[in-house]
Order: C-alpha cells, then sequence, then structure tokens
C-alpha cells in the first residue's frame, strides 16, 4: 500500500456538512413553510454563497440582515434563511459577533 502525502495545495479532505440534511430551514409543522422551503431549494446554495460573499467584504464591520438584504438585493426572509444555514453548527461560516447596529444582530464571517 502506497501512501501519498497531500501538497500545501491540496484541498482539504473534510467537507462541511450541508445543515438541516440539505434543505431548505422551514417549520416542520407549517405545510406553507414546507412548500416554500422546497421552492427555494434549488436557489439556496446560489443565495447562500452571495450572503457569506457580502458579510466577507464587510471584514470585521459584519453585517445585519436587513444590510446583507440590501447589498445583495435578495428578499430580507431569504437572507433570514440562508444566514439560519451559514450559523448552523454543521456548516458555522456565519458566527454571531454580539454586537447590534440599528436594532439587528451583528454577523461576521468565520475567523473575522
Amino acid at each position: 500500500m502506497t501512501i501519498v502525502q497531500p501538497s500545501l495545495f491540496d484541498a482539504p479532505a473534510t467537507r462541511r456538512r450541508t445543515p438541516y440534511g440539505g434543505h431548505a430551514p422551514a417549520q416542520r409543522t407549517s405545510a406553507t413553510s414546507l412548500a416554500g422551503a422546497e421552492r427555494i431549494q434549488p436557489h439556496a446554495p446560489r443565495q447562500r454563497e452571495r450572503v457569506l460573499a457580502c458579510v466577507r467584504t464587510t471584514g470585521a464591520m459584519g453585517a445585519t440582515r436587513l444590510e446583507i438584504a440590501a447589498a445583495t438585493g435578495i428578499a430580507i426572509n431569504a437572507v433570514c434563511g440562508r444566514v439560519a444555514e451559514l450559523l448552523h453548527r454543521e456548516d458555522g461560516r456565519l458566527v454571531r459577533t454580539g454586537r447590534r447596529r440599528n436594532g439587528g444582530e451583528v454577523l461576521a464571517a468565520e475567523g473575522r
């Protein structure tokens, strides 16, 4: 058996688990919420990356959900769902800063 040492430029061996079992977050007791989650599913990955990119550009200043919605043009209800996914313990690419701005919770990208 040959063991190959990974180079510095190889992709990490572990991948992040997809929160919520790969489904958009929804209230499991609400037919309307479940239908909405199913409808957004094809768009969620792209929206999630746009939300994350937006927060990363703010650096240590962070961003609130309303600021993210204004900067990306994504509806606030969709931003809230994508933020929930990015804050989830199985993803964790966003973190709560403990700060508030204009009544909203300030979020930062992991490692900021």
